[in-house]
């Protein structure tokens, strides 16, 4: 290994393993030398697994009586560590050629070793890989040393704080206990309590302090009693204008409450029917929509029409088709009785019934109750082609929300619905 020559031949073997005995019996030194413990061993061997130096005594070679030097590879090395350090990569099928840095472990003879294999590599073709194995019993040895180490430290430490403490402690005591008991008496309102000046500097300047604070305070005292007086006339007074204005807005806000539930009224209400108008059935049912496709709940929506209602208008009046209007509203809300569901005013003779959370079972379950409380108010209909009373043709719809899916569609289906019952006659309940 003299000068800048390269390490190897062209053929990838060492070059010349007498000529570099110097140089591998250098490293070996070294390796000797600086050995992580004395159980522990280092070494140093080639991608093919031949030995190069070690920290032991065993040299890489062996010279046998022919004088040809022959290389060791590490499963050939007489160091029982090294060799059982082979075993264990052959073992893991561990392959030199490609190992980059590895860590393991493996048990010899009731012992475990810790193993770290780390390339060392350079540009005149040199590529070795440094293996070190270590006795776990070494490792924690070292580690508890340093604990107990680091654990006398820490109690001479704390003895000499502890000294320090109790000296201080008792050079400081007695002036703050002084400071202590002074303050006690200023809390239950003694302010003639005047300190006495320490030796320490800082203390006799805090006791100073200390009194020109006491003297502060009773003069603050005497100020704020006087002008808690004042500020207590003053506060009555303003009292009274207080509850004067309170009283006012009180009634203000009676007044806003009162136009607010008119407003609310006036834009969620139908004016004739008094129940939820087309708008606030709008609102109702996008909210419903919407909580439906989160929770995957199907939603119903019932499709009422008064049968003939127009002959009815022309054959008793509009004042009369009011009423009949009115009455039928409030059969169909009679029914409508969970706080989710709505019944409102579609438009003209047409109501409308979402109802969340509801299969087409229930929603056919509750048109026929709707249907049953109309036939009950005994309307006479004399234009009927159906009853002679006023009766109701209903169509119902089903669906569980999907994506893309609007809830429009859930109306176009309680109509194609009712238009099914119109076209069968009328009277009748029909679903899709």
């Amino acid at each position: 290994m003299a000068g800048s020559q390269p390490l190897y031949d062209p053929q990838g073997k060492l070059a010349g393993v007498i000529g570099t005995d110097i140089s591998l019996t250098n490293i070996q030194d070294f390796l000797t030398r600086n050995r992580v413990s004395s159980g522990s061993q280092t070494f140093v061997v080639e991608r093919s697994g031949m030995l190069v130096a070690s920290s032991g005594k065993e040299t890489p070679f062996d010279m046998p009586a022919n004088g040809e030097p022959l290389r060791l590879t590490m499963l050939q090395s007489k160091t029982p560590l090294i060799k059982a350090t082979a075993e264990a990569l052959k073992e893991r099928s561990i392959a030199l050629p490609q190992l980059q840095k590895q860590r393991f472990q493996f048990s010899r003879d009731r012992q475990n070793y810790l193993v770290q294999v780390m390339p060392f590599k350079l540009q005149d073709g040199l590529d070795w890989l440094i293996v070190v194995v270590v006795p776990e019993a070494d490792v924690m040895a070292r580690i508890k040393a340093g604990t107990n180490n680091t654990f006398l430290l820490c109690l001479s430490a704390l003895v000499v704080v502890s000294l320090l403490n109790i000296l201080i402690s008792r050079w400081l005591i007695k002036p703050i206990t002084a400071i202590s008991r002074a303050s006690q008496k200023i809390t239950q309102g003694d302010f003639s309590r005047r300190l006495i000046e320490p030796r320490i500097r800082e203390l006799a300047m805090l006791s100073n302090s200390f009194n020109h604070m006491s003297e502060e305070i009773e003069r603050s005292r005497l100020q704020l009693e006087e002008y808690s007086r004042s500020l207590e006339q003053k506060v009555n007074d303003r009292t009274r204008e207080l509850q004067a204005e309170i009283q006012f807005r009180q009634a203000a806000e009676e007044a806003l409450k009162e136009a607010n539930a008119a407003l609310h009224r006036m834009a969620y209400m139908d004016g004739l029917t008094q129940i939820p108008n087309r708008r606030r059935f709008d609102e109702v049912l996008q909210q419903s929509w919407r909580q439906g496709f989160r929770d995957r709940q199907p939603i119903s929506t019932i499709l009422c029409d008064v049968d003939f209602f127009k002959r009815y208008n022309d054959h008793y009046g509009h004042l009369e088709g009011d009423r009949c209007l009115q009455s039928v509203a409030s059969a169909i809300n009679l029914v409508v009785r969970r706080p989710g569901d709505l019944a409102a005013r579609y438009g003209g003779e047409e109501f409308v019934v979402v109802l969340p959370q509801t299969p087409i079972e229930g929603a056919m379950e509750v048109a026929q109750m709707i249907q049953v409380n109309v036939r009950a108010l005994q309307l006479p209909h004399a234009e009927s082609d159906v009853s002679d009373y006023v009766t109701l043709s209903l169509g119902v719809s089903c669906l569980v929300p999907e994506e893309l899916m609007q809830p429009e569609l859930l109306l176009i289906k309680a109509d194609e619905a009712l238009y099914l019952a119109k076209a069968k006659g009328r009277d009748r309940i029909m679903a899709i």
